[in-house]
């Protein structure tokens, strides 16, 4: 099942293989680094999914496990103006009472710790973010009597829940949610829906996928049942499904539900809010045809998908990493068909883009693409230019982390042959 752009070589040079497989993800091209080298999609979670910008302030763990799962959280924002203001009564929590002698205190204390475990949260300490949630919620406890169960309960066992997953703790992390849910009894299907939503995703992340698939339904059914709901209403919980469906490679469901999910939003088309999310459905389509080996198909979303969004971010493009993923996805498929020149234009679009922002890893990535395509058209000088600077970009990024990530020998490898290919050419 593969596709060989060049194989004239047995002695070690660069031979680039388009491999079809079920990884299949958001166009970047890369290699093994064995001398007959493959070129092979490196799965990057980062194309088009989605985290809402409801979630705790520089949380950055794993981003690619919970696409939907900020609507429950949402109270856990708190602004700088607000985290200044109770400042003060936050110190008298650590200073005074601290976190061992909380008895007697009373219900404005209790939201004071949650106060200050969410600023503890927004700083990554998830352990004093923990203490002071779980110090409140034993406070409420007392006040409410142990077989409470209330909203303001909910809010406390969610912020825990989130909090225990940040910290890696996803087991523990959807036991609070599920106690969560209990406690919200009686609440609106909206707000329960979120919190199955929740749940379902940190199932995906433990790769209980049966489970995980039954908690997306629950709240998909809880959507349905509101009233007054409409179609949008539940457009991410068909996207969600259809996530699920392609993490189980069971491609033909997903895109039934990514279609249903994008029929969701015909009536509010023109809307830049529903552009986006229709942007992002015709990649995950593009994706999921590619991976079925639709080539013709995949190129049809694609080059929908970065239409979209090209008129989406037509006054923003410099800061655009999603429009930059798009371009890279339609550049892989445009590569896989054997348009090589139409996947070189799509890249140095997507590179001359990237390097009005910040150089990242993708960055790096889409600059190794390019050049392997140059190669691939016998331009070994732009090949190599380019290799060179994805190897300066990765050099500088692990650096700054301390480390040194597989990718660079990755580029170094193909550096390498480059270089040997140009010595060969002028020996000839």
């Amino acid at each position: 099942n593969s596709d060989t752009l060049q194989s004239n070589d047995d002695d070690g040079m660069l031979v680039v293989i388009i491999q079809r497989h079920s990884t299949y993800q958001s166009g970047i091209l890369s290699v093994n680094t064995t001398p007959r080298t493959t070129l092979s999609k490196q799965p990057n979670m980062a194309c088009d999914q989605r985290q809402e910008e409801t979630t705790m302030v520089g949380h950055d763990s794993d981003k690619n496990w919970a696409p939907a799962i900020s609507t429950d959280m949402m109270f856990l924002r708190i602004s700088n103006e607000e985290q200044k203001a109770k400042g003060g009564n936050a110190a008298v929590v650590r200073d005074g009472i601290g976190l061992n002698s909380l008895s007697g205190a009373d219900m404005e204390t209790s939201n004071v710790l949650i106060e200050e475990g969410i600023l503890a949260g927004n700083l990554g300490d998830y352990e004093r973010a923990y203490a002071c949630i779980d110090a409140s919620l034993k406070i409420k406890t007392n006040i409410y009597g142990a077989e409470a169960m209330n909203q303001d309960i909910a809010r406390a066992l969610s912020t825990m829940g989130f909090v225990l997953a940040a910290k890696g703790d996803i087991k523990g992390a959807i036991n609070r949610y599920n106690e969560a849910l209990t406690a919200k009894e009686g609440s609106s299907y909206t707000d329960l829906a979120a919190t199955m939503t929740t749940i379902g995703m940190l199932h995906i992340k433990c790769g209980e996928y049966v489970n995980a698939e039954l908690w997306l339904m629950k709240a998909l059914d809880s959507k349905k049942n509101m009233r007054g709901s409409s179609p949008a209403s539940i457009a991410k919980d068909l996207e969600n499904l259809g996530d699920l469906k392609k993490i189980c490679k069971k491609y033909k469901e997903a895109e039934d539900f990514y279609m249903q999910s994008a029929a969701c939003y015909h009536n509010n088309i023109n809307s830049v809010k529903v552009q986006k999310e229709l942007s992002c459905l015709m990649s995950k389509l593009g994706l999921v045809a590619g991976a079925q080996g639709d080539y013709d198909l995949a190129q049809e979303h694609f080059e929908s998908a970065l239409n979209m969004k090209m008129d989406v971010y037509e006054e923003n493009k410099e800061n655009s990493s999603d429009l930059c993923n798009a371009m890279n996805s339609l550049g892989y498929i445009y590569a896989v068909r054997g348009h090589i020149r139409e996947a070189i234009q799509v890249y140095e679009e997507s590179i001359n883009i990237q390097c009005n922002s910040a150089w990242d890893e993708n960055f790096a990535k889409t600059l190794t693409s390019l050049g392997i395509l140059y190669i691939e058209q016998h331009d070994l000088r732009s090949g190599q230019a380019c290799l060179e600077n994805a190897l300066d970009v990765m050099r500088e990024i692990d650096s700054e982390r301390g480390t040194k990530g597989s990718f660079i020998c990755v580029i170094m490898c193909n550096l390498n042959l480059c270089k040997n290919r140009l010595k060969q050419t002028k020996v000839h």
